[in-house]
């Protein structure tokens, strides 16, 4: 795994792995949870260059988690080599 862009206030991190991207933020209130959706290479790329665009990107993925369904990512789906 290697991570690709972190941020500790906005607690997000955008990773590859096994050629795959993702970006995991937490979110919830009292009860925090991370939340796992895959990202395009293109994502990826922007998140890489332009912090803000990362952020403003995990705020809509914690919004409208709904709308991210297609490509959540469970945690059993996610393989590695630990």
């Amino acid at each position: 795994m290697t991570i690709l862009r972190s941020s500790d206030c906005y607690m997000i991190d955008v990773f590859e792995l096994g050629g795959q991207y993702y970006m995991t933020v937490t979110t919830g209130g009292v009860g925090q949870y991370d939340v796992t959706i895959a990202l395009t290479k293109a994502e990826t790329d922007s998140f890489a260059e332009d912090e803000n665009k990362a952020i403003a990107f995990s705020i809509d993925v914690v919004t409208r988690t709904w709308a991210y369904e297609d490509r959540l990512v469970r945690p059993s789906s996610i393989r590695s080599n630990f």
